[in-house]
């Protein structure tokens, strides 16, 4: 007789450091060797990532079959990119298909958006072109959306733009369906400027009626809205939140009524979410990643920061090369925020300030992004940012930067007695 498995998400040991299970090398195509990494996603089986680049290009790299954590000042061999793909103009977002796996070819792709070009549909095997989706605007020019989303089932793609989306039959090429957010740009209603953030909620997700946030780049309190699938109208609009622009929303998981949202500029560092069963017009908590004692500065580089699987944990990055990691089942559960629990943001004035669980120094340079492996405890970190040289007649003036990805063991297997 078969006896019955119940999966179990990967459990994480943040009391003991972190030690490096793989290093990756990205391949530089300019002469001064000063390419980064922007932006690192993996995909939904945790088989490959892809590094969004300064130069222009996407990188598809592999994680090595059997990896295993290094000793205490070792550093593993470093991994080149399996494609290498240079683009003609700066890539503005990608996105994985849902169901994406390198063990099935039909679902291993993702879709990019490149500056004054259609959206691409790209082949994650062999780099080709496998569809492009047209947005244009009224002198027939390409739109190059700055968010993209598919649906949980694949079928469609959300583009955010200007004071629009565009929505695709992912299985019809061509042109899509445009949904406004605002009635025009000289309404006072509405989501409006450039729509930067689209997450999808696991509610509802198989259905026709499903629900998602968005959120502009316009630096004014109310940009981030909740939508259903089936109607262009917003349903409310989040508040509390910091006058600076949406960079990345995502909701949790295991529990779809809490969704997280990163700024730029002021609010660069800290990751603020809300419970949308409850009050939207103030945060249920305020994570705080910035350096401890660090400079208190605006900065416009997005930091990507990521939930695990089982929706426990949030890890993020600094401009100090240090990752934050957080645990906000923990915060939430504290806050009556989880699954089943009774509400209690009605009494909170204001949210709560959350300090990191653990963290710990990962780059010698900003954290772009920090990503979780779907089925193991494993993290992928990326660092890089631009830098301005002076004294070039004197190189020990030059300042050096680290454009470094590594992934991390954090199971509690990796513990050294």
């Amino acid at each position: 007789m078969n006896e019955e498995t119940t999966w179990a998400p990967p459990v994480y040991d943040l009391e003991t450091s972190p030690q490096k299970t793989a290093s990756f090398k990205l391949c530089s195509n300019t002469a001064d060797n000063e390419n980064f990494v922007r932006c690192a996603k993996i995909s939904p089986d945790g088989s490959s990532f892809i590094a969004q680049c300064e130069d222009h290009s996407l990188q598809l790299f592999d994680f090595p079959n059997a990896p295993g954590a290094t000793g205490p000042g070792s550093d593993p061999p470093e991994t080149s990119p399996r494609l290498s793909l240079k683009q003609g103009a700066p890539v503005v977002d990608f996105a994985w298909f849902p169901s994406a796996s390198r063990h099935d070819s039909a679902s291993y792709c993702f879709a990019t958006s490149v500056r004054e070009c259609p959206v691409k549909l790209i082949d994650a095997t062999t780099g080709k072109l496998r569809a492009s989706y047209r947005i244009v605007d009224h002198r027939e020019r390409h739109i190059a959306p700055h968010s993209l989303a598919f649906t949980f089932g694949g079928d469609r793609l959300f583009c955010g733009f200007e004071d629009a989306i565009e929505v695709f039959d992912v299985g019809q090429p061509g042109e899509g369906t445009r949904r406004h957010t605002t009635l025009s740009k000289k309404s006072k209603d509405g989501l409006k400027g450039i729509i930067s953030a689209i997450a999808f909620s696991t509610h509802n997700s198989t259905s026709s009626d499903a629900l998602f946030a968005a959120g502009s780049l316009t630096p004014i309190p109310g940009n981030i809205a909740l939508y259903t699938d089936l109607k262009d109208e917003a349903l409310m609009f989040i508040g509390g939140g910091p006058r600076a622009g949406v960079t990345q929303l995502q909701f949790n998981h295991y529990r779809p009524h809490v969704l997280y949202a990163a700024y730029r500029g002021v609010a660069n560092g800290t990751l603020y979410s809300w419970d949308i069963r409850s009050r939207v017009d103030v945060p249920l908590a305020v994570y705080d990643a910035r350096p401890e004692g660090g400079e208190e500065a605006t900065r416009n580089q997005r930091l990507r920061f990521d939930l695990d699987i089982g929706g426990r944990y949030l890890g993020t990055g600094n401009w100090a090369g240090e990752v934050a990691l957080f645990d906000v089942a923990k915060i939430e559960q504290e806050l009556g925020a989880g699954i089943g629990d009774e509400l209690k943001l009605d009494f909170l004035d204001d949210a709560v300030e959350v300090q990191p669980t653990t963290r710990f120094k990962a780059h010698e340079d900003t954290v772009t992004a920090v990503a979780f492996q779907p089925w193991k405890a494993e993290m992928l970190t990326v660092s890089g940012s631009r830098h301005f040289h002076v004294g070039e007649d004197d190189p020990d003036q030059v300042k050096r930067f680290d454009n470094s990805i590594t992934s991390w063991d954090v199971s509690p297997a990796q513990r050294t007695e």
